[in-house]
């Protein structure tokens, strides 16, 4: 996997919020002392430094691969060499090449899907009552935000409230949430 900044800095952050319980204060996010992770999708598998290193990795992992690869190097031994060097190293490079070409097209594809999705706009309620859009990836714990509907989650959420003309969950949810919110209330 590929490692950005804001995951090597997560290694020494406090980890106090996967052993303790959560609480935390509804819509006040600037009361929630304890620090959670950012609401980011990354679904890319490289970075710029460990694209070439990770893809030869997982290319030399099949057997087909890395027996051309043991066949190529055997042909600097002189009394093991057969023919010229091209004929083992330019259908090795040509596999590796096409693979590496395909690899980074599948992970630019990941980068512009998840920009996408962490661009989607959510209505947030602010303390004041106010609504205000912003994107998903500025989302934190403890936010209310409204889902319209046929609209994405962005995150895991606890429904407060539902315009579902059904009602049918809704008497049980609402029970729930009350009781186990009554004190935020």
């Amino acid at each position: 996997m590929g490692l950005s900044c804001s995951s090597m800095l997560a290694k020494f952050r406090d980890k106090t919020h996967k052993i303790q319980p959560r609480n935390v204060i509804i819509g006040r996010r600037d009361l929630n002392s304890i620090w959670y992770p950012k609401n980011l999708i990354r679904n890319q598998k490289y970075n710029f430094i460990t694209f070439i290193p990770l893809v030869l990795f997982h290319q030399f992992r099949f057997f087909l691969n890395l027996y051309f690869l043991v066949m190529a190097f055997t042909q600097f031994i002189p009394s093991l060499r057969i023919g010229p060097f091209y004929t083992y190293w330019a259908p090795l490079a040509f596999v590796l090449f096409i693979s590496m070409l395909r690899e980074a097209y599948d992970d630019i594809k990941r980068v512009h899907r998840d920009k996408e999705l962490n661009s989607r706009l959510y209505t947030l309620l602010t303390e004041n009552g106010r609504k205000k859009v912003v994107p998903s990836s500025k989302l934190q714990v403890s936010d209310v935000i409204i889902i319209e509907k046929n609209q994405r989650i962005p995150a895991d959420v606890v429904l407060l409230q539902t315009s579902d003309k059904s009602g049918e969950y809704r008497e049980e949810l609402m029970r729930v949430v009350k009781y186990n919110f009554k004190h935020l209330f």
